[in-house]
């Protein structure tokens, strides 16, 4: 059984404006994510504690740092927060002859389709 989308359109919701200060919180957060797994390598070698909040805080200072460079890059051109998603205007579902009459009785059941 699949089910298919006919007319499919990219819809593309505006959340707002890449400002600077969002491109060096996100960039920070990415940045601690990456800076993670190297501190945790380290900390496995050397022990302290001190190494893994190192690790993540060298990380999102660099990736603020990228974060705000990539922001100021691209000033003026395309710096708003979107939201895509691919639609369809209609759905349609395929199935086997073998199973086509339990689909449908599911579709009714659920109120997806009637009769």
């Amino acid at each position: 059984m699949s089910i298919v989308g006919e007319n499919l359109r990219l819809m593309e919701n505006v959340l707002g404006r890449m400002t600077t200060p969002r491109a060096a919180g996100m960039g920070a957060a990415l940045g601690a994510w990456f800076g993670l797994p190297s501190s945790l390598m380290v900390l496995l070698v050397t022990g302290p504690w001190a190494a893994l909040l190192a690790g993540m805080a060298f990380g999102a200072l660099l990736g603020a740092a990228f974060g705000v460079t990539a922001c100021w890059a691209a000033r003026g051109r395309g710096d708003l927060l979107t939201n895509q998603s691919l639609v369809a205007a209609r759905y349609a579902v395929v199935a086997d002859v073998a199973i086509a009459d339990d689909a449908r009785n599911l579709l009714i059941k659920h109120g997806w389709r009637t009769g």
